[in-house]
Order: C-alpha cells, then sequence, then structure tokens
C-alpha cells in the first residue's frame, strides 16, 4: 500500500451500516443491512462485531454472514465492545462481562 497502513472505517447509520477504507482519501467500500440500530462497533480484519439494545452479532464483511453471539437483558445499559491482545474480544454492559474470540467460543 503506496498510503501507508491500512485504515478502514465502519459507520452504522440506523439500520444500515457503510463500510470505508482509506486509499489517499475515504472510499465507500460497501452498504450491509441490519437488523437493528448498532449501538457499539468494532472491525477487525474480517469481522464486525455489532452491539445491539438487545444482543451482540459477529458479521462477516465479505460474506455478510451473520452469528448471534448471545443477547443482553433489555434493562441494561449500552452494549460495549473491547479489542483484547490474542485476537479476543471483551464485550460486556454494566453488569456483565465476557471475553470471546472470533469463532464464538468464550
Amino acid at each position: 500500500n503506496k498510503y501507508g497502513p491500512l485504515y478502514r472505517m465502519a459507520v452504522a447509520i440506523k439500520k444500515k451500516l457503510h463500510l470505508f477504507e482509506f486509499i489517499g482519501e475515504y472510499v465507500h467500500l460497501k452498504e450491509m443491512m441490519l437488523p437493528d440500530s448498532a449501538c457499539a462497533l468494532s472491525w477487525f480484519q474480517n469481522n464486525i462485531i455489532v452491539g445491539y439494545r438487545r444482543e451482540y452479532t459477529l458479521m462477516n464483511d465479505e460474506s455478510g454472514d451473520v452469528l448471534e453471539l448471545f443477547s443482553l437483558d433489555s434493562r441494561t445499559s449500552k452494549p460495549l465492545i473491547k479489542l483484547l491482545p490474542g485476537e479476543e474480544l471483551l464485550l460486556g454492559s454494566d453488569d456483565l462481562g465476557v471475553v470471546m474470540d472470533f469463532t464464538a467460543l468464550p
């Protein structure tokens, strides 16, 4: 890449997810439909982790395949997503935290 490191950005607007890549400027790659408005996002390699008010999902940015990770209690606060070293995730809310890898195994 003659522009240096690869930068990608995912933007959720209502029930759509827009994917961009920086190639000297941000270029729109694709638009993906979501079942609900996203509250939290994180993108790692080909995996997009989406936190909704009531659940977490793992989306493949190439195929569009979606895997439901787990549901949240509707009374909890907004979902939180943190990428950890070793290709693991910390997913949580106020009173719950789950560490898992990108195969959805805890």
